[in-house]
């Protein structure tokens, strides 16, 4: 049987006529999202110990804790919210019932002051602190033994980052950054020219 792999090759990007504008394509989705589903919510302390931060789960299916110290082998999926994004996301409604569908698990970890938690300590999140995205992965290591992540806008560039950083000591076996600002000098630039 042979190993070899094919390279990844996708085909270009060809959206239909009447949504060619980008910024049309961004807002689109959010008025067909499904609703949130029925998260199972847990609420820990921040890398620093100061701020609450949570954790939204939509498990596949019951978790069981064992006694013996085994962690859960159905696949989790952490998403990495965007700027000020949440478990309600419109992108994070609609990856959780993918996921499900896959019979697979998901959570959305909330960076320091989103989810409805106000950050009670001194530091807020920002793209670069790849130490707080090792932490929530180290916390969710704990339970489940094969994680995957995902990262959306600003989430996209620490999860990026931290995957440049850690290189072979990152705890998720794969990961997929969407719509990233990779060069956040420009990107903030832009931002105060709107």
């Amino acid at each position: 049987m042979s190993t070899s792999t094919k390279p990844f090759s996708p085909a270009p990007f060809k959206p239909p006529f009447w949504l060619t504008n980008p910024h049309l394509q961004s807002i689109l989705p959010k008025f067909f999202a499904p609703k949130a589903p029925t998260y199972r919510r847990e609420v820990e302390k921040d890398s620093l110990d100061e701020s609450d931060i949570a954790y939204d789960f939509y498990d596949a299916h019951p978790i069981e804790h064992s006694e013996n110290g085994e962690l859960e082998q159905t696949p989790l999926i952490v998403l990495f919210h965007g700027m000020e994004g949440s478990s309600d996301s419109h992108y994070a409604r609609a990856l959780a019932y993918q996921m499900y569908a896959q019979g697979w698990h998901f959570v959305v970890a909330h960076f320091r002051s989103c989810g409805g938690i106000p950050a009670s300590g001194r530091v807020f999140y920002n793209a670069g602190d790849t130490g707080e995205v090792h932490y929530m992965l180290q916390n969710l290591s704990e339970k489940y033994a094969n994680i995957y992540a995902v990262g959306v806008s600003l989430g996209g560039n620490a999860l990026a980052k931290y995957m440049g950083e850690y290189e072979d000591k990152v705890l998720c076996k794969g990961a997929v950054v969407i719509s990233a600002p990779v060069d956040m000098s420009s990107a903030a630039l832009s931002m105060h020219s709107f």
